[in-house]
């Protein structure tokens, strides 16, 4: 049984397509999209090795799933379908991000984006990234700022959705991003 956070973002998911479970810890939304058969593959991505072998070790003979003990950032093939990052904070989900599309391997259909911290900044990029206003101004962009360097480097994504979920006494933040660009989409 999931979480009620993870539960929920579970259920932003887009049937059919595959599954990026990225920074996965133990793994448990990409077991119960795994289980559910309503996805395609199933691909756990976290920087701690011992946590994705464990993964491994369990469901390694199933077909349609794929292990990954790295960094996001360092995945070097097209992560299609749902792209989930949670349980980090904005700046790194910034990271994950940047390092993606700039090996031109951010080719998702949806990105479920929870920040674990940094909320109010993540808001700010993604207001840069996507041309939206969706909360205030916190600062004006510098020519070497991170915030700089989304605007001109993150495109193809719209933001469909800015939800929240309860966790506990926190209010957790979950954006929905889907491709606008149909070439992108697998």
């Amino acid at each position: 049984m999931l979480s009620t956070r993870l539960q929920f973002i579970y259920e932003q998911l887009e049937p059919g397509f595959d599954v990026w479970d990225l920074c996965c810890d133990h793994g448990y939304l990409g077991i119960v999209a795994f289980k559910s058969k309503k996805f395609q593959q199933v691909h756990f991505v976290d920087q701690a090795a011992h946590l994705v072998e464990a993964l491994r070790a369990r469901w390694a003979t199933e077909a349609d799933t794929h292990f990954y003990p790295c960094t996001a950032e360092a995945i070097d093939v097209p992560l299609t379908g749902n792209v989930v990052i949670a349980g980090v904070g904005g700046q790194k989900i910034t990271e994950i991000l940047l390092g993606l599309q700039s090996k031109g391997h951010l080719k998702a259909r949806r990105l479920v984006l929870v920040p674990h911290k940094d909320e109010e900044a993540f808001e700010h990029w993604l207001e840069l990234w996507v041309g939206q206003w969706i909360g205030q101004w916190i600062e004006q962009p510098t020519e070497h700022s991170t915030e700089s360097r989304l605007q001109d480097s993150f495109v193809g994504f719209r933001l469909d959705q800015r939800l929240s979920v309860k966790e506990g006494p926190r209010v957790r933040r979950v954006f929905v991003l889907n491709s606008i660009n149909d070439s992108r989409v697998v």
